[in-house]
């Protein structure tokens, strides 16, 4: 996603009318768009953001830390909290302090207080995407399962391309999406369009 796509999904979010005018409703909008902009500004797993608690955050030293159960690499490494990422958090905290709602998880659920499961997540994200006009099916399975060009990997991918395009490293890339081996970041890089004429442009000058 472009940072338009993602601004265009987060604006979706505030103006729905899907999510009910209550106490649960707004906290469901908040939640929701928390976790899209932490998922792109850190380039974490969906599972790894829906899991984080109140006391991973390490304002200070602006890390993350991922518990080793949460994340499929077993890769202690923590996250970076990037200063978009801390505005963001930051913002939710308040709402969530104005409101009186406490939990140890960031993301919970308010009847039962453990964290969003990642199917759920799915869902809810397919249904924002396709609200802001942005969903597409990219293909079909086998058994007729629509696969949709967008999902909540499409974050992660975004960041890393991000970092990609900035700064032409894959060491960048693999470090800052904690990958154990640098190969695996070739999975989330994709050059922009102007990145890609750049190059092509210089090849041939």
């Amino acid at each position: 996603m472009t940072e338009e796509q993602i601004s265009l999904v987060v604006e979706t979010i505030n103006k729905s009318t899907h999510y009910f005018k209550n106490r649960f409703g707004e906290y469901n909008r908040w939640r929701d768009k928390t976790i899209i902009l932490l998922l792109y500004y850190c380039g974490l797993r969906p599972k790894e953001c829906l899991y984080l608690r109140w006391e991973d955050i390490d304002f200070q030293n602006s890390l993350l830390f991922i518990s080793p159960y949460n994340n499929k690499e077993r890769n202690d490494t923590p996250a970076i909290l990037t200063e978009p990422a801390k505005k963001v958090i930051v913002r939710y905290k308040n709402f969530l302090k104005e409101n009186q709602i406490y939990s140890e998880f960031l993301f919970s659920s308010l009847l039962t207080g453990k964290p969003m499961a990642t199917d759920t997540f799915a869902k809810r994200f397919q249904n924002i995407v396709k609200e802001a006009g942005l969903s597409k099916v990219e293909y079909y399975t086998d058994i007729g399962k629509p696969v949709y060009t967008f999902n909540p990997y499409t974050m992660r991918h975004s960041f890393c391309t991000k970092v990609y395009n900035k700064t032409k490293d894959v060491e960048a890339v693999t470090q800052l999406a904690r990958h154990t081996r640098p190969e695996s970041a070739h999975t989330y890089i994709h050059l922009s369009h102007p990145n890609k004429k750049q190059i092509a442009d210089e090849v041939f000058e």
